[in-house]
């Protein structure tokens, strides 16, 4: 791969395994020795975070021309990335296999003779069964196409071949630590399996040669020991820990033999008692609490175990045991908001669970004032608000709302409380996805419902400033087609509060749905976006609205929207649905070739003069030159517009 790349790019390409030292002197020395910039491929980076920032400072330091590129599990890479990696850096997240990628992965493997079970077969019928299993892990197509077998016996064929007892009884605690893709440190699979350091080669190395990876600790005082994936490791389990008993004693030996003391040992007991890992490992409920249980021994004092087993005792309808474990989380440590959320959506849980209008009424309201409590002190903090708590709360009234038949007072009272909550959440969070769902499903439960469009009618006489009454009552009659009522509905809403995020989305919606004229358009979108600059959707809406309608202005709200700061690199580049607002269902469009990149194209549209180019990707196109013609539907993101489906015109 690295030759091949190197080939391409015309620099000096190098691949670090899990095993790499990733020394920046010999790597500077070379630089230097070669005087050519340098190219390091770095495998599960998410693994070597701490390296890979010494590697950049040092570089930086020393002004070498060195590109890291690493290759990482998203959740991994989307847990660490945010927080610990301390460059500027680019994502380019890898989808499905597409029909450009599976014939060069069948030639690379026909190159070095691995097509196993597929030698001798037709190309297209190569590429048809490869294609039956691309949408799975990559590595358990492979093995199955070329080997003929099931992925589950060549693992087990893989594990038998271990010819010692006790090697395989230490891989089985390798992969119950990786099938969650976590770690084993060395030192305290030793103690666990009774072996002495200086038998480890013997006894455990020379029997799991070429299964098992592992890698040296940043302070290198230890060893990280893993399966060669995940996805085997999981094999293994559900094949040689079939029952709760087993896997219960395996975990009371890791925990037991774990040092408090030791922050990676530490670290790996933490991970291991979060309730998703509990729920999934074992299949009695009983014994995940006693699992609790036995983490409590081990751990006294340990708040957030007890906010885990809260939520584990939530997620299996024990409320009473899950309040109660929360509050004694709480006693230990009363000012934590995380702890407090954790508290109120118990109640909200409880309230959804229970059959009792009045019970499941109190519930609701309870674990509301909790959650909301939380969530607005979390946003007078340093630390700006997560939107998962708002997405969590919204979603919990939702679908409080549609388990009990809506129709008294109160239960329009909650759609107006709902709606509050969704423009204090956008005011937050103006452009979080999760929100703009639940706004949806807002949407659905307000289409057919009479009896709230006159409750909001009624509201909205009593008071004309009720901003929350008059957004539902528009939705209402915007699902009833009645756009002119509606549109003049929103528009007295916004003489009187300009800035109100929600009903402004809609009111353009309506505008557009209206047909009203060009000028008068782009003339509100101009002045919304001066008086509401954060809503960033709206003004990806208005660069849209002026690249559809051939204005070239939308290159200057381009330019601002890639440059800016409070966006990160996955926001920039997010596809958001614009055409919604603007009334159509896409932009198909023409353009001509004026550049290429290493992962696309990028193209100038035939339809009008313009500074703007949408880009496409060579999963759609691929070697073409510049000027070919290509035949675009359109989409659009911060970054500018992009082809969502092309192919070349003849």
């Amino acid at each position: 791969m690295s030759i091949e790349l190197s080939n391409k790019v015309g620099e000096t390409v190098l691949f670090a395994n899990s095993r790499s030292d990733l020394d920046p002197k010999i790597l500077l020395d070379l630089h230097k020795e070669l005087n050519i910039p340098l190219v390091i491929l770095i495998d599960n980076i998410s693994d070597r975070i701490g390296k890979t920032n010494k590697l950049l400072s040092f570089f930086k330091n020393n002004g070498a021309r060195i590109l890291i590129i690493g290759a990482s599990r998203s959740s991994d890479w989307n847990l660490l990335s945010q927080e610990s990696i301390l460059a500027k850096h680019k994502e380019y997240p890898m989808g499905k296999l597409s029909d450009f990628e599976i014939p060069a992965i069948l030639n690379k493997l026909k190159i070095n003779n691995c097509l196993g079970t597929l030698t001798g077969i037709d190309e297209l019928e190569q590429i048809n069964i490869f294609k039956s299993y691309s949408e799975r892990e990559l590595i358990v197509a492979l093995r199955e196409i070329t080997t003929g077998k099931k992925f589950d016996d060549i693992i087990a064929n893989e594990y038998f071949s271990i010819k010692s007892s006790l090697a395989q009884q230490a891989y089985k605690y390798i992969c119950i630590v990786n099938q969650y893709r976590y770690r084993i440190p060395q030192s305290l699979l030793l103690r666990i399996i009774g072996v002495d350091l200086s038998q480890v080669q013997e006894i455990l190395f020379k029997f799991t040669e070429g299964i098992i990876s592992y890698e040296e600790t940043k302070d290198k005082d230890d060893y990280l020991i893993s399966a060669r994936h995940s996805v085997i490791a999981s094999v293994i389990v559900r094949l040689f820990c079939k029952n709760d008993v087993e896997k219960y004693e395996f975990l009371e030996s890791i925990v037991k033999a774990a040092i408090p003391s030791n922050p990676l040992e530490k670290s790996l007991v933490k991970k291991l008692y979060h309730h998703s890992t509990v729920s999934s490992f074992f299949s009695s409920n009983d014994v995940g609490v006693q699992s609790y249980d036995l983490l409590s021994g081990q751990l006294p004092g340990d708040s957030f175990l007890l906010q885990q087993k809260a939520l584990f005792l939530s997620g299996i309808g024990r409320f009473d045991d899950a309040k109660a474990t929360i509050d004694s989380a709480l006693e230990m440590n009363p000012t934590s908001q995380i702890f407090k959320n954790t508290q109120g959506t118990i109640y909200l849980k409880e309230s959804l669970n229970e059959i009792d209008f009045t019970k499941s009424s109190y519930l609701r309201d309870k674990g509301k004032d909790i959650l909301l409590g939380a969530i607005r002190k979390s946003s007078r903090s340093y630390y700006k608000t997560s939107p998962y708590h708002y997405h969590s709360l919204i979603s919990h009234l939702i679908n409080w709302y549609k388990k009990f038949t809506p129709g008294s007072g109160e239960s329009e009272q909650l759609l107006e409380e709902i709606q509050k909550l969704m423009e204090e959440a956008t005011r937050e969070q103006p452009n979080d996805s999760a929100i703009l769902v639940e706004a949806g499903r807002l949407q659905e439960i307000l289409v057919n419902n009479p009896v709230a469009k006159g409750y909001f009618n009624r509201a909205l006489e009593l008071n004309p400033r009720n901003m929350s009454a008059r957004f539902l009552l528009s939705r209402i009659l915007m699902a009833e087609k009645e756009f002119n009522h509606a549109y003049k509905i929103c528009s007295e809403g916004v003489l009187l509060k300009e800035d109100e995020i929600l009903l402004n989305r809609l009111r353009f919606e309506l505008m557009h749905k209206l047909n009203i004229d060009f000028e008068t358009i782009k003339s509100e979108y101009a002045k919304y976006t001066q008086t509401v600059p954060e809503d960033i959707f709206i003004k990806l809406c208005y660069a849209a609205y002026l690249y559809i309608n051939n204005d070239d202005q939308c290159t200057d709200i381009f330019i601002e929207l890639r440059n800016n700061p409070t966006l990160n690199h996955k926001e920039k580049h997010e596809t958001m649905r614009v055409e919604r607002i603007m009334n159509i269902h896409y932009l198909r469009e023409s353009g001509y070739v004026i550049a290429s990149t290493p992962a696309g194209y990028l193209c100038r549209t035939e339809r009008f003069d313009t500074r703007t180019t949408f880009y496409c990707h060579r999963r759609f196109v691929n070697n073409v030159h510049e000027n070919t013609r290509i035949e675009s539907v359109t989409r659009f993101s911060c970054q500018g517009p992009l082809s969502k489906v092309a192919r070349v015109i003849r």
